[in-house]
C-alpha cells in the first residue's frame, strides 16, 4: 500500500492495481500501477472483448474523474480521448448494447439522471476500437 496522504475519506485509499482471477476465489496481481490514476469507484464493462473503466473517484485529490480507458487484456491500456461526454463521477452503472455501451447515472455531486451511449466500432482485421463516440441520449 502506498503511504500518500488522501484528502477525501479518511478511511479509504485509491489504488491502480489490477488482480485477476480463473475462479473467483484465488486472485492474482497482474498490474502494480496502471497508467489510469488511482481510484475507487469506477465503472467498468466488458464490450466485444474488451475491457472499458470510466471515472471513479480519486480519494487523493479529493475529486470525480471522467476519463475512458480500454484494454484487450487487463495488462496494456489505452486511452480513448473524445470531445464531449459525460461529466467526471463515480459509481455510474453501464449496460453492454451491441453497438456499444450505455453508461447511466453516477455521483456528480449531486447524483446524476442521465444516460450516454458510447457506441464502437471495431475492425475484425485490425481487432481494435476504430470509431468511439459519446453520444446524450436523455436525462437533465
Amino acid at each position: 500500500m502506498e503511504n500518500s496522504r488522501e484528502r477525501g475519506y479518511d478511511d479509504y485509499r485509491s489504488f491502480s492495481d489490477i488482480w485477476a482471477s480463473d475462479d473467483g476465489r484465488s486472485w492474482k496481481k497482474i498490474v502494480d500501477n496502471a497508467p489510469w490514476s488511482a481510484r475507487m469507484w469506477p465503472s467498468v464493462i466488458v464490450h466485444k472483448d474488451a475491457i472499458y473503466l470510466f471515472g471513479g473517484f480519486s480519494n487523493r485529490d479529493n475529486i470525480n474523474l471522467g476519463d475512458l480507458w480500454t484494454s484487450k487484456d487487463g495488462v496494456s491500456w489505452r486511452q480513448i480521448k473524445r470531445p464531449g461526454g459525460p461529466s467526471p463521477r463515480h459509481y455510474a452503472t453501464m449496460f453492454d448494447r451491441q453497438d456499444g455501451f450505455l453508461l447511466v447515472a453516477g455521483n456528480a455531486w449531486p447524483v446524476q439522471n442521465d444516460i450516454w451511449l458510447f457506441r464502437s466500432s471495431a475492425s475484425s482485421a485490425l481487432d481494435e476500437v476504430l470509431l468511439s463516440f459519446w453520444w446524450w441520449i436523455g436525462g437533465k
